[in-house]
């Protein structure tokens, strides 16, 4: 990851405060990779960090942005636009095109993670179940 991570919280230290009950001092942090695209991180909030894909939210651990998300930090939604704003905007990120692994790459017998198209490793969370991306 190439820029340093910008942190979203309560704490007033954090670079996107959200001063809301349910958000953790320090709920999650935002990574930009040396090809600009946009990291979301949870870090270990009590009420979790959520993107709404395919029609559905789901909690997540880790996971890159895509065109079309819907970001959460417990109850409190935060545009796109605003978390790409955090490293300067537009010409400063990318998200990624949505797609989304198949059934079958998910649910191979004995297999822990799934090798979409692009090559990014595709993990399903033992503990809330949620599709989660490994870091590259």
């Amino acid at each position: 990851m190439s820029a340093k991570p910008r942190q979203i919280g309560r704490d007033p230290a954090c670079e996107l405060v959200l001063d809301e009950p349910g958000i953790s001092r320090l709920h999650a942090r935002l990574r930009r990779d040396a090809e600009r695209y946009l990291w979301l991180e949870d870090a270990g909030s009590a009420n979790g960090t959520h993107l709404h894909r395919n029609r559905q939210w789901l909690r997540v651990e880790r996971a890159t942005l895509c065109v079309g998300d819907r970001v959460r930090f417990g109850d409190v939604e935060v545009p796109l636009d605003r978390l790409a704003g955090l490293f300067g905007g537009d010409g400063e990120v990318r998200l990624r095109p949505l797609r989304l692994p198949t059934i079958a790459q998910l649910n191979r017998v004995g297999a822990d993670a799934a090798e979409p198209a692009e090559g990014r490793r595709v993990l399903r969370n033992a503990q809330t179940g949620a599709i989660e991306e490994a870091p590259e």
